[in-house]
């Protein structure tokens, strides 16, 4: 799957993209896991890689209520 992902990229490398993020298609899973993806880290990769003409995102959040660590929960909302 990698050296796919790797072919995708040369071939795309520096052409002008628009990304849409819908964090809520990821959002349960991801507390589900308790992962949290890194999306300044993945911004980086796009600008790395393609002329990023713009970065829409949406996403979920956690409400008080809700039985989560606090430390995953701040870091998710901020």
């Amino acid at each position: 799957m990698v050296k796919k992902a790797e072919r995708v990229l040369r071939r795309y490398k520096g052409k002008k993209v628009g990304v849409f993020i819908d964090d809520a298609n990821m959002f349960h899973s991801q507390r589900r896991v308790g992962w949290l993806i890194d999306w300044d880290k993945f911004k980086d990769f796009l600008k790395e890689n393609f002329k990023v003409k713009f970065i829409k995102y949406y996403r979920g959040r956690y409400s008080r209520r809700e039985e989560i660590a606090k430390s995953i929960r701040d870091k998710h909302n901020r």
